[in-house]
């Protein structure tokens, strides 16, 4: 797949409209790659049992919920070529749903399930449920911070217009209602931005001992409920536009909980790392 300039808006548009995905070139510095990968490997350094024991749902991961503590990471999410096409593309102003940062690790556990990302998740009972919104349009944006060797998402082509009430697809399933498409080959610094309506998935069992460093987030339209919480440092935030602030919830209450949900004994998998990075800041 060809990657292209973040600048070329109405480019981009046509293609998401039609082809669901679009690939990114440079749409991060190499300096921006490497201070925020150092920010992310330093808060990531305490978080070791814990963290490699999380897996989501299928997947070992670590992950870093509040994101806004990784240089640059805000003005990744808050870029206004991106800002503008998530707005375009929704017909709707959009805010900032889920965020995180993840480190994929090796394992030989099987790949994540097919699914689609046009849902809301919550917690009830010490369950995780899902509700399906088959009207929800929206996007979600990786970025690289490394180079994905293996281990990149997969995406079903065309199967945006498919089945939204459906968020879990077997492998069969998904071989019938499209070609697929991997990321593994994208370089540090680059980018995909897709409807999250696409069925996708983290691509299958690491073989080289490889792991995948990525900022993620997730723009969805304002009929959409606000997500998880936004924590922000006051150094970042005089230089941002009315846009920039709409899109991190200013003044509007989360409704949800950050990512990880899944909880190990009492306390949930995220708050233990958080709780490691928050001392890691103390030190």
């Amino acid at each position: 797949m060809e990657a292209i300039s973040i600048t070329e808006e109405d480019r981009i548009l046509e293609i998401l409209n039609s082809e669901g995905l679009v690939k990114f070139k440079n749409i991060l510095s190499e300096v921006e790659v490497n201070t925020m990968k150092d920010d992310v490997l330093r808060l990531l350094s305490p978080a070791t049992q814990d963290a490699r024991n999380c897996i989501v749902p299928s997947e070992s991961a670590n992950f870093i919920g509040h994101t806004m503590f990784v240089k640059n990471a805000i003005k990744a999410y808050t870029n206004k070529n991106v800002l503008n096409i998530g707005e375009q593309f929704c017909n709707s102003k959009v805010h900032l749903a889920n965020h995180r940062i993840y480190q994929n690790i090796a394992t030989k556990k099987e790949p994540q399930h097919w699914h689609k990302d046009n849902k809301v998740d919550f917690m009830k009972d010490g369950k995780l449920i899902t509700d399906m919104v088959s009207d929800d349009k929206g996007l979600i944006m990786i970025y690289y911070l490394e180079d994905v060797n293996e281990g990149g998402t997969e995406f079903i082509m065309g199967s945006q217009d498919k089945l939204n009430t459906k968020e879990s697809f077997s492998d069969s399933e998904v071989r019938k209602l499209g070609s697929v498409i991997s990321m593994n080959g994208s370089k540090a610094g680059e980018g995909v931005l897709y409807d999250y309506r696409m069925i996708h998935r983290a691509g299958p069992t690491y073989k080289s001992g490889h792991s995948r460093l990525s900022l993620f987030s997730q723009m969805s339209s304002n009929k959409m409920p606000a997500g998880e919480p936004i924590a922000l440092r006051t150094s970042d935030l005089g230089h941002l536009s009315e846009q920039a602030e709409a899109f991190l919830n200013y003044g509007v209450q989360s409704t949800s909980a950050n990512w990880p949900l899944i909880r190990v004994g009492k306390k949930s998998i995220f708050k233990r790392i958080i709780q490691k990075v928050k001392r890691s800041f103390k030190s």
